[in-house]
């Protein structure tokens, strides 16, 4: 099984080199329109043109996403921006948890006050809930994705529940996406990139993986 994961990330190695050059213009502009927002993180940059290849390449595609973990919303802000016709659920508790006093020094008010003036403009919904909660709310509701965006907690059994109920929620052909899941975290039971894997084989028979570095995507056959 480990092998399936080695050939994963060196064809991931290859695309990623493929991607770097493609929609530098739609990056650049991007880029200008966070410069009028109020950010004080800009790690999405770094993942950016990976995310952005395996969204639709239609920009008028109708498409429901849930974001797991917003932050600021800057990757909440490049969906709404360039996907007018999406239905965007945004997932966040905005607070201080026992993993955002150890890597997240933030004064989260502020977090959520800039998340809430970046998206000002835009019609979407948020749910101040713990994922969990927010996700079985969802599925009891009988609404479901096409794209979920895992970026919350990065403790290895929080994403790997995250995942698991995602998957409830996902339309078949629906894509998921992990972020940061090469991140160390010490004195933890499981780790990000093993909570990934161990998600894969209990969906293995359902799932194909399109991309397998600190991004991973994984498809919903």
């Amino acid at each position: 099984m480990n092998l399936i994961f080695i050939l994963k990330r060196i064809q991931s190695n290859l695309l990623k080199k493929k991607i770097k050059k493609k929609n530098i213009q739609k990056f650049n502009e991007f880029k200008n329109l966070i410069k009028t927002k109020k950010f004080t993180t800009f790690w999405f940059l770094n993942n950016l043109k990976v995310f952005d290849y395996f969204l639709p390449s239609d920009q008028n595609k109708k498409f429901n996403y849930l974001e797991i973990g917003c932050f600021e919303g800057m990757s909440t802000l490049y969906i709404l921006n360039y996907y007018k016709n999406s239905n965007v659920y945004c997932v966040d508790v905005w607070k201080n948890t026992k993993e955002n006093n150890n890597f997240l020094q933030y004064n989260f008010e502020e977090i959520e006050k800039n998340f809430d003036d970046n998206l000002s403009n835009f019609n979407f919904n948020k749910n101040k809930k713990d994922s969990i909660a927010a996700i079985r709310e969802y599925y009891q509701s009988n609404i479901k994705f096409d794209y979920i965006y895992i970026d919350g907690s990065h403790i290895g059994t929080d994403i790997l529940i995250d995942a698991i109920e995602s998957y409830k929620i996902l339309n078949n052909d629906g894509i998921l996406i992990f972020d940061d899941i090469d991140v160390s975290v010490k004195n933890k039971i499981l780790n990000p990139i093993n909570a990934v894997k161990i998600f894969y084989k209990l969906f293995k028979n359902n799932l194909n993986i399109l991309y397998f570095k600190r991004l991973v995507v994984i498809k919903k056959k």
